[in-house]
């Protein structure tokens, strides 16, 4: 009797002494050494909290852009016509125009189209001075100059498809967007070569356009929405477009002959003519169109409206 509950005891004990090491070993796994406080890492940043850029990260950034500005290509070719090919390597600068040159060619273009009309010369030496633009990142005046006098032109013989590319860009270099000057490789200017060799700065600070130009090309956008038969584009141009002239300050002083001549007022007149099935109105409009808005071919718009 004695020998078994000495063997009991000696088992609950050792039962007991395991118990302990377990538990033990348990808490030391999540045991915090008492130690002094480590001095804050300064590479870390929490995801809420804004990065801090110091005096040594704005010497890094500027030392990136010079950097850039000296790899940036400027153009030594001095003709002022030039054939418009796609790229299909890195462009070379005895084949790019500089900025005093294409302000040369730009006025050439326009003078030589108003005496010969000839719109498919035209539109090959305009596309030829955007590659030129782009491919040396200029973003300027003249760069939203360049695009809407292609626009202009591109409406008048009713290529929709390469206005609104046109559209596209100069809506993006006077908000400031971050769309890449010719990103999409339908606009054809920089072929195989991507867009993301250019300065990314283009993309930041936005160009001011004219208020007359911002007008005219509003009333584009309100009637190219209407005639593709885009309804959430349409929305989206009509909301934009009341939300400028409520912040204008000359709403409210301008005669209402001043408002008809207005392009951005002529085309929210035009759609709430389709919407009210207004033909009388609408053929009114559309005798009355301002700038190049007569040239958009309205074809089928709404119900039954025909304008040949």
């Amino acid at each position: 009797m004695l020998g078994c509950k000495r063997r009991c005891i000696i088992i609950i004990l050792a039962l007991l002494l395991i118990y302990l090491f377990i538990s033990y070993a348990q808490q030391s796994r999540f045991c915090v050494p008492s130690k002094p406080n480590p001095e804050p890492d300064p590479s870390y940043r929490p995801l809420s909290t804004p990065r801090i850029i110091t005096s040594t990260g704005n010497k890094k950034v500027n030392k990136l852009k010079g950097k850039r500005n000296e790899n940036r290509l400027v153009g030594e070719n001095n003709n002022l016509e030039k054939a418009y090919l796609r790229l299909t390597t890195f462009p070379r600068k005895e084949d790019v125009r500089p900025l005093e040159v294409l302000v040369q060619s730009l006025a050439h273009i326009k003078t030589k189209y108003i005496r010969e009309e000839d719109f498919s010369w035209a539109n090959e030496q305009l596309k030829s001075v955007r590659q030129d633009i782009t491919v040396q990142g200029i973003r300027s005046p003249f760069t939203l100059e360049v695009y809407e006098t292609h626009a202009r032109i591109l409406l008048e013989h009713g290529d929709l498809n390469e206005f609104n590319q046109c559209q596209t860009m100069i809506r993006s270099l006077s908000e400031g967007s971050n769309i890449s000057p010719e990103g999409r490789d339908s606009a054809g200017d920089l072929g195989a070569w991507s867009t993301a060799t250019c300065d990314s700065d283009m993309s930041q600070q936005p160009l001011c356009q004219s208020e007359e130009a911002g007008d005219e090309f509003r009333g584009y956008a309100i009637l190219y929405a209407l005639v593709r038969n885009s309804w959430s584009e349409l929305k989206t141009e009509l909301s934009r477009t009341r939300s400028v002239l409520l912040q204008s300050k000359t709403k409210a002083k301008c005669s209402r002959n001043q408002h008809l001549e207005s392009s951005s007022w002529h085309a929210l007149n035009v759609v709430t003519a389709v919407s009210e099935n207004d033909y009388r109105t609408f053929f009114r409009l559309y005798e009355s169109a301002p700038h190049m808005s007569g040239k958009i071919d309205f074809k089928n718009i709404g119900d039954g409206y025909l304008v040949l």
